[in-house]
Parts: structure tokens; C-alpha cells; sequence
């Protein structure tokens, strides 16, 4: 059971600083600090955010500790503000049955023995020195981007003796009640002689404050220098997948992008912003809106998106080995974005049959209806993956639906057809997916996972969604919501 004053376990993110490592060199120490930055950004699925202190939340945070020109920042509060800790405790609250072995004395601990037992992590030695917030940050130095832990602790005494015995190689400060962990002295000193820091850069303030509320954990990067440090790899990477050249389409720019997560009391969110990436390829951003607001109130699950025919025939035309598989089948770029050339719509409805398989359709409502079904019956009939998951292709209207027989797509068309009751007029979807967007994705869980035959705790989840829209009051910025609601 879940206490709503249960104390803080002075647990968990330092204990990924216990690698064993006999670290000899710089280079060596790197490749410890990137595991433990990995970790850090873990914890939130791991069970970090099941630890929360004194509602009173305040106290200095990582980024007045950091320099104002840090390039990556990634944080973990696990003592935020009284609201987020009240909804937290209410939503977690509702999987008892789930955390059962869950120990307020020792939250974390009790979570990742639960759920990861092969876990060689000594949480007794961590325990008595770990303190409740922890970040990652991306301090800019000769040699590039090196990372920053800052880490706060508990018991000073305790914490020397561990890195002493663990990590003696590991640079580190004590300043404000944290600790400051590199791996190198240059690149401490840069963090020491840095005359303002993070919390007074405005744009990352601003960026910030764009998610909306408090937030358990954050993660910010600025991509201009990221993409200048990562070096050609990324650009190789992309290049060959036909997706052109990272560095010439954000690299020119002052790209940002942000996430964080946000508890409500019957909810979690996750937000993603991309910010004044102006310079980008918005093709999937500037071809309108969709939305699901048209379908049946018992549609199970949706994914609809928009924007993708522009998209993929511009991969396609500097992608060679997809362009040659297309001619193999006889479709052309063109063609690509002539069938998805309106909204993309994956529909799943219950079956008429009891206990039946829920039922699956693929709506397009391009703008050129008789060419995009010459460019269907050409895959259909090709040997290509496509033409071996759906078959039956029927026609309503300007729209055209795909699906795997004939018998499950009519009772679809008569389905959408006959509804006198839409999910726009469902207060569940419109408490969810309240506007259109580029990409839209609804699950309507108290309806899907019984329909799937799943039981347990789970069967408290309520609806699982996501929103991408653009932006539109900074150029080249988006906003994604990924959204699990509770009963």
C-alpha cells in the first residue's frame, strides 16, 4: 500500500556510480560517466519516481550548478513541488496490486528488486549518502562535449568514503549539498570558473517553462553543438535510410529539444518540444491537420497522421535501394505521394461476433481517389509485404479502405457508416485528443484490453494517446504528448 508520507530512501542514482572499474585513464573514467548519465535517465522507468521526500519540495536545483552555456542537461527530481507529489501518490496509488512488495523505508529498492533481480547494484552502500535530485549535464570543453553529474547527497562523510573506495579516479566538489562528479580536472575546472549558470540561461528557461507545470524529470538539449560533437556518424547514419543530412537541416540552426514528465491524479505525462528548429524540413509539419473525432465512439484503437506522401517520396528520391524496390513493383515516388497524399488512418473496431477478434482497416483519403487505387492494386498484386497483411481494398465516398478480408472491412464501412454516436461526442477521447494534429494515436483501453484478453492491474488503465502538432508561434517547433490515463 502506498503512504502518502512515506520519507525519502536516500537510494539509488549514485549506486550506478558502483561499476568495479579499475579506471587508470581520462578515456576510461569517459566511458564510466556515459553508463551512469544512461542510468540516471533510467531511473524514471526503473522506479525513481517512486521515491518522493518532504512535500515541502523547493531547495537549490543541478542547474544552478552547471554553466550557463551547457549543451545537454537531463534531471530527476524526486522532491518536486507539493502538487506533484500529491497527484503522484494519488495515481500510483491506483496499482497496489502491481507494487505489492513496495517499501516506503526503501522505495526504490524494493521497486528494482521487484522488477530487475538480476541487478548487481548494492543498494546498502548507496542508501546512507544518496540525496533526491540528480542531473546530467553537457559541459563544452577543448576536447568537446564532456558529461557532468551532480548528484545530491545526504551524508558527506559517507559519500567520500564510497568514491574513494569505488571510483577514487572521479573528480569531484562538494558545493550546496551536492556532489559535482567528471572525469577529468579541465573539465571541473570549467564548471568551477563559470561565472553564471544554467537556471540564468533564458532560453532555457523559456523552453522549459514551454512543458507546462512542474515536471518529475527533464531532459534539454541544445542540437547545434550536440551534432557538432557527435561528428560525422550521425550524418552517415541518416544518409544511407534516405533521410538526408542531420547537420545540414538542424546543424545551421538553434534547435532545441525538451521532454518531460508530468503525474496528474489519474494520469502521466510525457512532453516532447522540438524548439525554433527553423531551418528543418517540416514536411510533415506543413501539410495540415487530422483528426479521429469522425469515428465510431466504440473504435477500440486509432493512429491517423498526415504529411506522410510528401515525406517519404522525398526519401525516397535520394534513397537508391528503396527506389529500386518500387520499380521492382512498378510505383513510382509520385505515386507514394499520391496514395498518402491526405491523412493515413489505421482503424480497429470490436467484432460484431462475440469474443471475436477485433476487427482492422486502413483508411486513406488521398486527393486523386482513382490514381491512388491504381497505385494500390499494383502492391496488392506485387509480392511485396504490403500485398501479404491486407487484400481487400472497398471504396466509400472520397475515401478508400484496406483491410485483410472482405467480410471484416464491410462490417467496418457499415460500422463507420450507421454510428449515431462519434468519439468527438465521447468525453474520454475529448479529455485525451481535445484538438487535430500532425500525428494522432488513441487507444481506448477500458474497451481494448479486455477485448485482448489481458487481466490484472493493468485493466485500471484507462487510455493510452498521443498528439504531435506544430507549433505555430515559433517557426520549426512541434509539441508531442504522450498520455496514460487511469480509471
Amino acid at each position: 500500500m502506498v503512504n502518502s508520507d512515506f520519507e525519502l530512501s536516500d537510494s539509488e542514482a549514485g549506486e550506478l556510480l558502483s561499476t568495479g572499474v579499475d579506471v587508470k585513464t581520462s578515456h576510461s573514467r569517459r566511458k564510466i560517466l556515459i553508463p551512469i548519465m544512461v542510468g540516471i535517465l533510467a531511473l524514471v522507468i526503473l522506479g525513481g519516481v517512486f521515491a518522493f521526500s518532504r512535500l515541502s519540495g523547493g531547495g537549490m536545483q543541478p542547474e544552478e550548478l552547471l554553466p550557463a552555456d551547457t549543451v545537454a542537461f537531463a534531471k530527476l527530481d524526486l522532491n518536486p513541488s507539493f502538487g506533484q507529489k500529491v497527484e503522484f501518490v494519488r495515481f500510483i496509488s491506483h496499482f497496489s496490486g502491481t507494487f505489492k512488495n513496495f517499501n516506503s523505508d526503501d522505495p526504490i529498492g524494493s521497486i528494482l528488486k521487484q522488477f530487475a533481480p538480476a541487478s548487481t547494484f548494492n543498494w546498502d552502500e548507496i542508501k546512507p549518502w544518496i540525496g533526491n535530485r540528480f542531473a546530467v549535464g553537457g559541459v563544452q570543453g577543448s576536447n568537446g562535449v564532456s558529461p557532468v553529474e551532480v548528484v545530491a547527497i545526504s551524508d558527506e562523510p559517507q559519500m567520500k568514503y564510497y568514491l574513494a573506495k569505488h571510483q577514487p579516479n572521479f573528480k569531484y566538489v562538494i558545493k550546496h549539498g551536492f556532489a559535482i562528479i567528471t572525469d577529468t580536472q579541465a573539465t571541473m575546472d570549467i564548471v568551477a570558473a563559470s561565472p553564471k549558470h544554467l537556471n540564468s540561461n533564458a532560453t532555457y528557461n523559456l523552453d522549459i517553462a514551454a512543458l507546462g507545470g512542474s515536471q518529475v524529470a527533464v531532459l534539454w538539449g541544445n542540437l547545434k553543438p550536440l551534432l557538432k560533437a557527435a561528428g560525422s556518424s550521425l550524418d552517415s547514419l541518416t544518409t544511407n535510410r534516405g533521410l538526408g543530412s542531420l547537420t545540414n537541416a538542424i546543424g545551421n540552426t538553434n534547435g532545441r529539444i525538451v521532454l518531460g514528465f508530468h503525474f496528474s491524479s489519474n494520469s502521466l505525462a510525457a512532453t516532447f518540444l522540438t524548439r525554433g528548429m527553423g531551418t528543418l524540413d517540416n514536411t510533415l509539419f506543413t501539410s495540415g491537420e487530422t483528426d479521429l473525432g469522425n469515428l465510431p465512439e466504440e473504435t477500440l484503437a486509432s493512429v491517423s497522421i498526415v504529411g506522410l506522401g510528401d515525406y517519404l517520396s522525398k526519401s525516397i528520391s535520394t534513397n537508391t535501394t528503396v527506389r529500386d524496390a518500387l520499380d521492382l513493383v512498378g510505383i513510382s515516388a509520385h505515386q507514394v505521394k499520391v496514395l498518402l497524399s491526405g491523412p493515413l488512418t489505421i482503424v480497429i473496431l470490436p467484432s460484431k461476433a462475440k469474443n471475436g477478434t477485433p476487427l482492422f482497416a486502413l483508411k486513406l483519403a488521398p486527393k486523386n481517389k482513382s490514381e491512388a487505387l491504381v497505385t494500390l492494386n499494383k502492391l496488392i498484386s506485387s509480392n511485396s509485404v504490403f500485398a501479404n497483411i491486407v487484400s481487400q481494398v472497398m471504396t466509400r465516398g472520397s475515401d478508400i479502405y484496406v483491410g485483410t478480408d472482405a467480410t471484416s472491412l464491410k462490417s467496418i464501412l457499415d460500422t463507420i457508416a450507421n454510428t449515431k454516436s462519434h468519439l468527438r461526442d465521447s468525453n474520454l477521447y475529448r479529455q485525451t485528443i481535445p484538438n487535430p494534429g500532425v500525428l494522432l494515436a488513441y487507444l481506448n483501453l477500458q474497451k481494448l484490453l479486455p477485448a485482448l484478453d489481458i487481466t490484472g492491474d493493468a485493466l485500471k488503465l484507462s487510455t493510452l494517446s498521443l498528439v504531435t502538432a506544430e507549433d505555430k508561434s515559433q517557426l520549426g517547433s512541434t509539441k508531442t504528448i504522450i498520455a496514460v490515463t487511469v480509471k
